[in-house]
């Protein structure tokens, strides 16, 4: 593609795009759209953690840590 003229008057832009047959009118806007779903904030969040199961488990190993403990001596 090779530049012919550059055009800058409006009444001409319009004129050159007429003979081209292409449209003179700018395409209307498009609705705003919605963030992709990745991005969404609902899947964004974290969990909190588990902190409950976590406890349960360390009391479980140190109730079973002083059995052995205890049974040794």
């Amino acid at each position: 593609m090779k530049l012919k003229a550059l055009v800058q008057k409006p009444e001409n832009i319009v004129r050159f795009l007429k003979h081209l047959g292409e449209p003179t009118e700018p395409p209307p806007l498009a609705p705003a759209r919605a963030p992709p779903y990745w991005q969404a904030r609902e899947l964004r969040h974290r969990p909190q953690p588990q902190t409950e199961l976590f406890d349960a488990w360390a009391a479980a190993q140190a109730a079973q840590a002083g059995l052995k403990s205890a049974s040794g001596r």
